[in-house]
């Protein structure tokens, strides 16, 4: 049972946190390469949860990669715009560990 909410949690804080980046990306005015890779991260992130929830397989790289992208992305975007944040980059790298974390555990 505790392993069923972990999952039910990890898959939606995980389509969440895709579902945001992505209308993130697709609200910026301007379409770079960083976007890209985001959206691209986004879309491992939902393969992950989507396999995980049908298949019941687990593939913690996916998930990672996707993670990785979107971090990429985020931080090619902040240079491309002259305006990086380091404290944000690590919260972003701190959300993006707790929810491997709970991924990891739970699927």
């Amino acid at each position: 049972m505790k392993n069923r909410v972990l999952k039910l949690i990890g898959a939606i804080l995980s389509t969440l946190y895709a579902c945001l980046m992505l209308f993130a990306v697709f609200h910026e005015k301007a379409f770079r390469i960083s976007n890209f890779i985001i959206a691209l991260g986004c879309v491992f992130i939902l393969a992950f949860v989507l396999r995980g929830i049908i298949w019941r397989k687990k593939q913690i790289a996916v998930l990672i990669a996707g993670m990785a992208a979107i971090s990429v992305g985020a931080l090619l975007n902040g240079i491309f715009q002259g305006n990086v944040h380091i404290q944000h980059h690590i919260v972003r790298l701190l959300v993006e560990a707790v929810l491997v974390l709970i991924c990891q555990i739970s699927f």
